[in-house]
């Protein structure tokens, strides 16, 4: 009976700390994408062209690796 709590403790635990990465992964795309095409604007003068690049892309990739997170947990069950 205790086995069978605690592998259930750890697969609630697992969950909460798969699912409370995807609002961190939404928020680190972007962001990232924002420093990275700052730096390249000012490296190349071409403000704020870059910027938005890089953001797209830093949202777009959170956006796949978000929807690949729930894939995973949906397949588990």
């Amino acid at each position: 009976m205790a086995e069978s709590n605690s592998k259930e403790f750890y697969k609630l635990i697992k969950q909460v700390g798969t699912l409370t990465l995807i609002p961190s992964l939404m928020v680190t795309g972007p962001l990232a994408g924002f420093f990275l095409g700052k730096w390249l604007d000012k490296k190349f003068g071409m403000s704020p062209g870059f910027m938005y690049v890089w953001i797209a892309i830093g949202f777009l990739a959170s956006a796949r690796e978000s929807y690949r997170i729930i894939k995973r947990i949906n397949d588990e069950k």
